[in-house]
């Protein structure tokens, strides 16, 4: 997932829309704080979100959304 998450944030970085995650990189973040960005920039709107292994990205304080 590291390695996936990773790549994720490259190209929202060199996409130019970083802007819309607070204006600052997400490979500049810690692994909670851009995980938690892309997650409250992306789902948005009432739906069913099927997300495997978010315990390797949030730790636990943050896991309670």
């Amino acid at each position: 997932m590291a390695e996936n998450f990773y790549n994720l944030a490259t190209n929202i970085d060199e996409s130019g829309v970083v802007k819309s995650y607070c204006g600052w990189s997400l490979r500049k973040r810690s692994q909670e704080e851009s995980f938690f960005a892309v997650f409250m920039n992306r789902f948005r709107g009432n739906g069913p979100y099927i997300l495997d292994e978010l315990e390797a990205a949030l730790s636990s304080n943050e896991k309670i959304l």
